[in-house]
């Protein structure tokens, strides 16, 4: 058996694409090779697993009738069935010509299900992390304790001017770290730059570093329109908390429902307030942090590790090719 993954992020420099190799390191018996979507595989594969459903090469190999499986990887798989069905297009024939489809969060799979996609026809598998990458605190310490830690895109999108007001209501001595891609919000950068305790970073490739520097992960993503990423698709972040040891405080949404379990390694938010009162409430209680840590590590161990999702690839595969 074998399997072509085609991925455009394989062009590009983000961390998690670094991780690809230790992800699926457990699922070799799938002998799978992997292509970005400017490589033409030069041989037959049993599959072809494609994270771009409307991708030209995806399409073709539709048309072929190749043995498509479709990874939602990317939120565009979902955001254009999305768009599509809310526009009144039929679906049917487009969402049932890849033979399986691999959802990432449970958001995803239920999303993939309202669509008429059929349920026998997804598995859930999350993105793998590398937790030998991200590891509880290891290093020196850089930022005194409590320190609060954002990474992604720095935006209101992503409800970065939600955290800053929480954080403004947070009790002193208190550190924000906010890392990441800057969107051109020059507002919001200077809000957040003129506010004391609050440190913006740049994206660095050794992200682990903020990870294992801080002592609580923040998730303030805002509700929005999937389409433009007011959704939390896919939580890598997430991930790299729970592997790094870090309770999660997020706003009820999206791939945040994964990852963390209400109480024991965080809480899950329904409104901005919410995140304020627990912030302030894990600043004064360092011993709840650092239990609430050792249940973050267990769980990543368990649920995204790269051993574990490389088995569950493993054994959809195996399935698939009966």
């Amino acid at each position: 058996m074998k399997v072509a993954v085609l991925r455009e992020c394989l062009r590009s420099n983000w961390s998690f694409v670094h991780d690809i190799d230790a992800t699926f390191k457990d699922a070799h018996d799938a002998n799978m090779e992997f292509f970005a979507w400017d490589e033409q595989p030069q041989q037959e594969f049993d599959f072809y697993d494609v994270s771009e459903m409307f991708h030209d090469r995806s399409i073709k190999y539709i048309k072929e009738k190749k043995r498509v499986v479709v990874t939602t990887e990317e939120p565009s798989v979902i955001s254009t069935l999305k768009y599509l069905n809310e526009r009144g297009q039929n679906l049917e024939n487009i969402i049932n010509k890849p033979i399986h489809y691999i959802a990432r969060t449970t958001w995803s799979r239920d999303t993939l299900l309202q669509l008429g996609v059929d349920g026998e026809k997804i598995s859930l598998i999350p993105f793998g992390v590398n937790t030998s990458k991200f590891q509880p605190r290891n290093l020196k310490r850089e930022f005194p304790f409590p320190t609060f830690l954002y990474v992604g895109s720095v935006s209101r999108i992503k409800g970065v001017d939600i955290l800053l007001r929480s954080f403004k209501q947070v009790g002193k001595g208190h550190l924000l770290v906010v890392a990441g891609q800057f969107n051109n919000d020059e507002v919001l950068l200077n809000q957040l730059n003129q506010t004391p305790n609050v440190h913006v970073k740049s994206w660095r490739n050794d992200i682990e570093y903020y990870f294992n520097q801080a002592d609580i992960y923040v998730q303030p993503q805002s509700y929005g329109n999937p389409m433009n990423g007011g959704i939390l698709h896919f939580g890598r972040p997430l991930q790299w908390a729970v592997s790094s040891g870090l309770p999660i405080l997020s706003l009820n949404q999206g791939a945040a429902r994964d990852f963390i379990v209400q109480g024991r390694n965080g809480f899950l938010c329904n409104y901005a307030d919410a995140m304020t009162d627990y912030m302030n409430q894990l600043s004064d209680n360092p011993e709840v942090v650092k239990q609430m840590g050792y249940y973050s590590r267990a769980f990543a161990k368990d649920y995204c590790s790269s051993a574990m999702v490389g088995s569950l690839y493993n054994a959809v595969y195996k399935v698939l090719a009966k």
